[in-house]
């Protein structure tokens, strides 16, 4: 995956601490970055501050069409995010499991949480780890 390609990022569970230094780290680089969590914290302020758009419910209509745009669009989330969460099922019935795997998906998903300090990591060096939970698979692109 060529970041440079990547104009929008969209992340579920945006609030976190190693969430929203990816989201910093993107609002950086110059990239358009949203997100949703759960609840309004100073971390979600924080991240309004510097122009990230971020939503408090999980009702899809309410994303950004730019978000929505899945060959400019890359979609972080974090497994703190159940399961039953909306905007998380809308995305991952648009990304089928083979799209976990390789470079050549118009559309990734990246798996943050215990992961998310060796990403910070990764992704400053302009590469990008895919980690899929379900499959357990980890490619690196």
């Amino acid at each position: 995956m060529n970041l440079k390609t990547i104009h929008n990022v969209y992340f579920i569970g945006i609030g976190g601490v190693g969430m929203s230094a990816l989201a910093k780290y993107f609002v950086a680089d110059g990239k358009v970055v949203g997100g949703y969590d759960k609840i309004s914290t100073l971390i979600t302020e924080s991240l309004v501050d510097l122009g990230v758009e971020v939503q408090f419910e999980t009702v899809v209509n309410k994303i950004d069409d730019r978000f929505l745009n899945l060959k400019e669009t890359l979609i972080v989330f974090t497994p703190a995010v159940s399961e039953s969460n909306a905007i998380l099922n809308y995305f991952k019935t648009k990304v089928r499991s083979r799209y976990f795997l390789g470079p050549m998906s118009p559309f990734k998903i990246v798996n943050g949480s215990s992961s998310t300090s060796f990403l910070v990591t990764v992704l400053s060096s302009n590469k990008i780890v895919l980690f899929a939970g379900i499959e357990k698979t980890v490619a690196r692109l």
